[in-house]
């Protein structure tokens, strides 16, 4: 409903105004009544109101005073002056300090009604907007936020862009120390949680998650990972906080089951005292995560906590998770299938009780599984619609057995990203060159940078490329930027360096060079053409 306030000292017109339209039928409520400048300003101070219709002459305050403070209290609300004939002009110059529409008494229904149903019209179309950029900029966010915590400490200036990018967006990134923490929901009770509730329950846990962090009076960002996680990205003071925030974690973890009845488990990462050793926080939060098959779920891991355990039962290096992890983002199967052969030794020398073996081939299966979900990859389409890791690895009798399980699961998983697939290539080759149509006039357009645009993999949209266009996706950009430069030329008003910065090329000459190999004239002899065929007309 659009809220309105009513203001006019006549007792008979505040009637009149109050009866006159069905304002509930037409999607107005009536928040206030006002006989008065003091009243409106204390209605709108406690209402904000949509709209306000004020006659002009009112006692204790006049028109153009009480609309300069309404419009500091509520800069937001829509100002309708009522007037009477000998105001009319008076009317019309406060039209000039945010006064929107007026209307000169007597009025009828239909004036009156016609007048709010246009301002209706107006800020529907508002919070329309406000609304769409609302979502926009929290997509946006999550985005950044994900592509951050994709990066390696040595990516410094992507880093630095990217914290650049999160400060434009309103985040605050100038803490003394940071530290990661990532959310898994469990178990509703003793029951997995249906599907179709998943988002339902997640919107419920991340509230109390936010509530209690204000509560406590700890900073955090709060996003949702690629994984379906809920991530923390804590703003600690000092380091005395660090030990302040595994109890709020806790406190968190038992909140969740009282209130909701669902059991979450939390991983924490590492401190980190820059930005930049945000990313590997991240990570060792998801490593302390997936820890939760030796450790147990509904409890808060940390990652310091996990290498002393790890350390104390000669548990198999958690820095291969990370390998392996890099591997499948390259796609490099020989690395990936070194790597699990690697952690087999390990366990093998060892001698790893079967508990401890079934839960290290989950964890690092999650890190296959978290791959083929941040390539936004169908875990069904790619291991088949009836997986199931735990009924399979239960049927396994021994260490090499499950072992050829896994190696089969990870080589399914790097072929199926190695092939293009048509459906998901043609989507992929339409952003790809509609992020280059838009971009080309950019000097700094590159096969990278488009990569990092539509946030694949540098080598596999080459590869979808040359399959399905038969060129790179250098020659595309070469092709959009002379496709683009010649209909500039044949508009003849541009001269041919302007044509060039145009088209994304810093220097004339070499955008010369590169019109004559493409086009087999140059760009001079193509103007000329132009002119000699227009003369001859």
């Amino acid at each position: 409903m659009i809220k309105v306030v009513i203001a006019d000292d006549e007792k008979r017109f505040r009637l009149y105004m109050e009866k006159v339209l069905d304002w509930e039928a037409l999607g107005f409520t009536i928040c206030g009544i006002a006989s008065n400048g003091e009243q409106v300003l204390e209605i709108v101070s406690e209402t904000k109101p949509d709209i306000a219709l004020l006659d002009i002459n009112m006692p204790k305050m006049d028109g153009l005073v009480l609309t300069e403070k309404l419009k500091t209290i509520s800069p937001d609300t829509y100002v309708v002056f009522i007037t009477g004939y000998s105001e009319f002009e008076y009317a019309r110059k406060a039209l000039k300090l945010g006064v929107c529409e007026y209307l000169l008494k007597p009025f009828s229904k239909e004036e009156l009604g016609k007048v709010m149903m246009k301002l209706k019209e107006t800020i529907l179309k508002k919070k329309e907007e406000e609304k769409r950029n609302l979502y926009h900029r929290k997509v946006t966010l999550e985005e950044m936020l994900n592509k951050t915590m994709q990066l390696e400490a040595e990516d410094r200036e992507e880093l630095l862009e990217y914290r650049e990018r999160l400060m434009q967006l309103g985040i605050s990134l100038d803490a003394p120390y940071y530290e990661v923490s990532i959310t898994e929901l469990e178990k509703l009770g003793e029951k997995e949680i249906p599907k179709e509730d998943w988002r339902l329950w997640l919107f419920g846990i991340r509230n109390i998650l936010e509530e209690l962090g204000e509560r406590e009076g700890k900073d955090q960002i709060l996003f949702q990972n690629y994984e379906g996680h809920l991530v923390s990205l804590w703003k600690l003071k000092s380091r005395e906080e660090l030990k302040e925030l595994q109890d709020l974690l806790k406190k968190f973890c038992s909140l969740t089951e009282s209130l909701l009845g669902i059991s979450v488990t939390v991983g924490v990462g590492s401190p980190a005292a820059e930005f930049y050793a945000i990313p590997s926080s991240y990570n060792k939060a998801m490593l302390a995560l997936q820890n939760k098959f030796v450790f147990g779920t509904s409890r808060v891991i940390s990652y310091e906590e996990a290498e002393n355990r790890n350390q104390k039962a000669d548990f198999y290096r958690l820095e291969l998770n990370e390998q392996l992890l890099g591997y499948l983002r390259k796609n490099d199967r020989e690395k990936v299938e070194g790597t699990l052969a690697l952690v087999k030794q390990e366990m093998v020398e060892q001698q790893y009780s079967a508990d401890y073996a079934t839960a290290a081939i989950m964890g690092i299966l999650s890190v296959c599984l978290s791959y083929i979900v941040e390539m936004k990859g169908d875990i069904g389409e790619i291991l088949g619609e009836h997986f199931s890791p735990y009924q399979s690895l239960g049927n396994m009798h021994s260490l090499e057995e499950s072992f050829q399980w896994l190696s089969k699961i990870f080589r399914t998983t790097t072929d199926y990203f190695r092939k293009p697939h048509s459906k998901r290539a043609e989507q992929i080759i339409e952003d790809v060159e509609g992020y280059i149509r838009e971009h080309y006039s950019d000097f700094e357009l590159t096969a990278g940078s488009v990569s990092e645009a539509v946030f694949l993999d540098i080598s596999y949209i080459r590869k979808i490329f040359a399959k399905y266009r038969g060129c790179t996706i250098q020659d595309y950009i070469i092709t959009v930027r002379m496709q683009a430069a010649k209909e500039k030329m044949e508009q003849q008003k541009y001269s041919v360096s302007e044509i060039a910065e145009a088209c994304g090329y810093l220097d004339a000459g070499y955008f010369s060079k590169c019109f004559k190999k493409y086009y087999q004239v140059s760009p001079r002899q193509y103007v000329n053409q132009l002119q000699n065929g227009k003369n001859q007309e």
